[in-house]
């Protein structure tokens, strides 16, 4: 890649720009400039100043007895003591007594004692909380978490409380972030909030927004589900106005079934009248799933009119698990009679989880009278999950009278996992009865993760227990990850006791990931005194990262103090991508005083990454002032993807000023995935003004990729235009072999009137 190509990304995307910055200025931050050094670091940018009135009457049943300040410690305690199946229960009573005047001192012993995914779940209640009784000091208190990711959860949060109560005032301070990622996860927060009191402002705010952002919102169900509940005509015509690709697709099937529940004939008629295939088929699929609730035999009726493929599967098997719910032997009698042998297993088989709970000897007796195989032994596995639910003592005698065979062996595995919850010793017991395999280590892992939650002695005794086993390999694993979450120091001694080797060291990162989330200062200490090897090298990998959130300068150093090779790179380009989502120029500043290598190359790369995350336009300004070479390449590659998953267009045109060769092809196929899935049509548009050569063939191929499974005949179609001959062939059978499974008559005629040689068409034709 030559200089100036770089240096043409500001006159390429400069009138991007001007479209993509929501409210119609250009922000100094997003000028183009080249990175300079900074002395100082930046801290995260600073949020907007609240004006809504810091405080505001808390909405909420009060408990019996609230806390005094001096009693919440022990609280928190107690609460850590309760099982898992009663602790979120625990912890909501807990917040709930908490007085509003408590909350700084309840925050400030939860963030000093807790376990990381124990202070989220309290986070998550106490915030919302906070939120209603002081906004300010919510916010400020989210402000401050370390950690980048912890940061925005804790902001979001409280932004969510706050969109529920004032959607408008919440939606003007989200607009004065700084564009990132922040702000992208705030728009999605406030925008079901703010379309239950307007959706066509809510929908008139996402017209503002970037193409690419827009586009990664599922604002189907938050805005149209809401509006057709109250004007479902509005919502329809509204709906057909969207850009085509993904977005429109669930919108159109949002408000086809949001309409059906008042009136289907009107929702079902509407649905008719949709022009593209698949959104026609996905609004009557929401039509008669809803449909079957009110009229199961004229839901069944329309489903069967559907077109072959995925989505009339899934209906007729909605229809009869509806029509089960009301009467199981007819829903029953419909799914036998089925013409489609995969429709009648698929709808059989779900009904057996509802067979079981009303009358599972019925249900035990017609499964057993079905033929030997597949459909057989899925409806009884579905039977027994549901009959060692509602009575496990029966479903267990059951299951053991089974003749010997796969079909015992599933039901084996469904009861003893099921079993778990109430009696993990028989559970246990019941899944070393099946024979050795991937089967009995599944269930030997569904049984452990049941009774860790209750005895972790017990569960470590019991698979001590177990004999030398791919199954025992498993399970002491995934005891190793639970007990890190616990015990780090337990679970770095009983680390000790296993047998060198990938298992062991597989462990031993995972601890040190776990343990760094929680005490980053111990699990340091621990890593360093680690002989060498794989064990310590996995560690330092799942180290780095935690570290460098809360203290990249430290973490840099004692990197200086790793010999130089992989594990080095390794950990200092984790170090480079945390950093550069947290502070961008601190890192690039890091950079700049490394010496040239590939150690610096590595650390490049990794800022590149991280950086684009945050923001790809200021990350591709850092790639274009880089040396010329394959560092710079690969640094560029690094940014796309982010780039094309919020600003496709953007993306694009930076893309496609490389010049034809690898890191062109490598670029394109980076972008064409995520775009496609959510604009299929707009990256369409780009290929198609793309000049030939081997790079938009290979922009083409990636379309026909993600087009395949979705739409095979657009991917057939786009498939015929690529020149390279061998990668047209290649994604031509690739489209074709999707088309077939879901409209063979079609794909067929298709295969026939292609341009694939004779030999190759008959291949794909004897498929079917």
């Amino acid at each position: 890649m030559t200089k100036n190509l770089f240096s043409s990304l500001a006159l390429v995307l400069i009138g991007l720009a001007i479209g993509f910055w929501f409210g119609g200025q250009w922000r100094n931050s997003h000028r183009f400039h080249p990175p300079t050094t900074v002395a100082t670091k930046e801290q995260s940018k600073a949020l907007p100043a609240i004006t809504k009135p810091a405080k505001s009457k808390a909405e909420e049943k009060d408990p019996k007895k609230k806390l005094a300040p001096n009693e919440i410690e022990a609280a928190i305690q107690d609460v850590l003591r309760k099982g898992t199946n009663r602790r979120y229960e625990a912890m909501n009573d807990l917040v709930q007594a908490i007085e509003p005047a408590d909350f700084p001192q309840a925050m400030a012993l939860i963030d000093k004692t807790l376990l990381p995914n124990i202070k989220l779940e309290l986070r998550q209640l106490l915030l919302p909380r906070w939120a209603e009784s002081d906004l300010k000091a919510a916010m400020a208190y989210a402000d401050a978490v370390p950690g980048k990711q912890y940061r925005h959860s804790a902001i979001t949060i409280v932004l969510g409380a706050w969109a529920q109560k004032d959607p408008m005032g919440a939606t003007e301070w989200v607009k004065q972030l700084e564009p990132g990622q922040l702000r992208n996860e705030a728009f999605q927060m406030i925008i079901s909030p703010l379309a239950e009191k307007d959706p066509q402002a809510a929908l008139a705010l996402l017209d503002q927004l970037p193409a690419g952002m827009r586009n990664t919102m599922n604002f189907g169900d938050s805005i149209f589900n809401v509006w057709a509940s109250t004007d479902p005509a509005a919502a329809a015509a509204r709906v057909v106005q969207l850009p085509p690709g993904q977005q429109r697709l669930n919108a159109c099937q949002a408000v086809a079934t949001t309409w059906a529940q008042n009136d289907p004939g009107a929702a079902f008629a509407w649905a008719n009248t949709l022009t593209d295939t698949r959104e026609k088929i996905s609004a009557l699929h929401g039509v008669i799933t809803q449909w079957a609730s009110t009229d199961p035999q004229a839901a069944a009726s329309q489903a069967l009119l559907l077109p072959p493929g995925q989505m009339r599967e899934q209906t007729i098997s909605t229809v009869a698990s509806e029509w089960a719910n009301n009467d199981m032997h007819a829903a029953v009698a419909w799914a036998q009679q089925l013409p489609d042998s995969q429709s009648r297993q698929n709808a059989l088989a779900n009904l057996g989880y509802q067979w079981a709970q009303t009358d599972p000897q019925e249900a035990i007796a017609y499964a057993m009278n079905l033929p030997p195989g597949h459909l057989r032994n899925n409806l009884l596995n579905n039977i027994g999950s549901t009959f060692a639910q509602t009575d496990p003592d029966a479903a267990l005698k059951w299951a053991e009278s089974l003749p010997p065979g796969q079909s015992r062996n599933q039901v084996l595995q469904s009861v003893a996992s099921n079993l778990a919850n109430s009696d993990p010793k028989a559970a246990a017991a019941l899944a070393m009865k099946l024979p050795p395999g991937t089967m009995q280590s599944q269930a030997v892992n569904q049984v452990l993760n049941q009774w860790i939650q209750s005895d972790m002695a017990g569960a470590k005794e019991w698979i001590q227990t177990l004999p030398e086993s791919p199954a025992r390999k498993e399970a002491t694993r995934n005891l190793s990850y639970r007990m890190a979450e616990t015990d780090p120091k337990g679970a770095a001694e009983f680390a000790n006791t296993l047998p060198a080797g990938p298992m062991r060291n597989e462990v031993i990162g995972q601890i040190a990931s776990t343990w760094a989330q929680n005490d980053l200062s111990s699990a340091v200490q621990w890593v360093q005194q680690l002989p060498e090897g794989q064990g310590r090298q996995n560690a330092l990998n799942n180290l780095s990262s935690q570290w460098a959130q809360n203290d990249p300068k430290a973490a840099a150093a004692f990197a200086q103090t790793i010999p130089p090779g992989e594990t080095q790179n390794n950990f200092l380009g984790n170090i480079a991508n945390s950093w550069a989502q947290n502070d961008a120029k601190s890192a690039v500043e890091w950079a700049n005083q490394m010496p040239a290598g590939e150690a610096r190359d590595h650390v490049l790369n990794s800022i590149a990454s991280g950086w684009a995350e945050e923001s790809p336009l200021d990350a591709a300004k850092f790639v274009a002032n880089l040396p010329v070479g394959d560092a710079q390449n690969t640094a560029a590659i690094s940014v796309i993807s982010p780039w094309a998953r919020t600003e496709p267009e953007a993306a694009a045109a930076w893309a496609a000023t490389f010049p034809e060769g690898q890191l062109r092809d490598s670029a394109f196929q980076d972008l064409i995935p995520s775009w496609a899935q959510n604009d299929p049509k707009a990256a369409g548009d780009w290929i198609q003004n793309l000049p030939d050569g081997h790079s938009r063939d290979t922009a083409i191929n990636s379309l026909t990729s993600q087009l395949a499974n979705s739409d095979p005949a657009a991917a057939a179609k786009w498939a015929d235009k690529i020149q390279n001959e061998e990668i047209r062939r290649n994604a031509q059978e690739s489209a074709f072999q999707q088309w077939l499974q879901s409209d063979p008559k079609a794909a067929q005629i298709a295969i026939q009137n292609s341009s694939l040689p004779s030999e190759r068409k008959q291949a794909l034709l004897s498929q079917h």
